[in-house]
């Protein structure tokens, strides 16, 4: 049984109770929740997710009417708050329960059950992202065809967000056995559940290969998230599409 096969199962048993997930009285933390961020590997708070989701989309310059697709969007904590400012929100995961959550949540998204790999790039979006989920691909090549697709869904920019960063993949394996209680029991509790992790140059170099410019790699900073110490987030617009207030800044490591 494969890596990626794994981790399916255990996302298909997360989801929102639906008497919970009525849109005009729906919980951000319970969003939060159901996409994993409550596991004590890396909690983050409603109002670290807040500041963290609207810093990205000033980073594009996304206002209402504009549109955002997230691939691997589960329950669609990332495009809860962005659907409730006007924006356009679409996104696929291959988890139905997380599919049918995000459906619930925002009834006027497009949200498919699907593989981040067979995204369709016939209809583009203005900014395409992924939050915490290319470690769970099985592999670089896969990785690469994401990327491939989503720099060709994107008319204005891309992100990948939330990476974790081979410089410090040791360092972080450490800190989830402390957590754990020792490195026996993380093999025992997490056998075949291995992360992969991706160097910050092959990361610039696959989006600049896939014709992004402006690319900017930045280390992670959400307030309080101790996963963020061991990630990475990387932005590229595409050519043309650069204004002055969107990208700004060289682009840094």
């Amino acid at each position: 049984m494969g890596r990626s096969t794994r981790w399916r199962e255990i996302w298909e048993r997360r989801s929102v109770t639906p008497e919970q997930v009525d849109h005009t009285m729906v919980s951000l933390a319970d969003l939060i929740a159901a996409d994993g961020f409550d596991t004590g590997f890396g909690d983050i708070t409603a109002e670290a997710w807040t500041d963290f989701v609207a810093r990205t989309c000033a980073t594009f310059d996304l206002v209402a009417g504009d549109s955002l697709f997230e691939v691997g969007c589960g329950a669609g904590a990332f495009l809860y708050l962005p659907y409730l400012a006007g924006i356009s929100v679409g996104g696929a995961d291959y988890s139905a329960a997380l599919v049918d959550t995000a459906k619930r949540a925002m009834p006027d998204g497009t949200f498919l059950v699907q593989d981040a790999n067979a995204i369709d790039v016939g209809e583009q979006v203005d900014v395409i992202l992924a939050f915490s989920v290319f470690h769970y691909f099985d592999g670089l090549d896969y990785a690469r065809s994401v990327l491939g697709r989503m720099c060709a869904k994107a008319r204005r920019g891309v992100a990948i967000l939330d990476v974790p960063d081979a410089a410090s993949a040791d360092d972080a394996l450490a800190y989830r056995h402390e957590l754990t209680g020792g490195a026996e029991k993380y093999a025992e509790r997490y056998a075949g559940l291995e992360h992969q992790s991706y160097d910050r140059d092959w990361m610039r170099e696959a989006l600049e290969g896939f014709g992004m410019v402006d690319v900017r790699i930045e280390s992670q900073s959400i307030e309080d998230y101790r996963n963020g110490q061991y990630r990475f987030n990387a932005y590229g617009s595409q050519p043309g599409a650069v204004t002055a207030g969107r990208m700004n800044g060289s682009a840094r490591n």
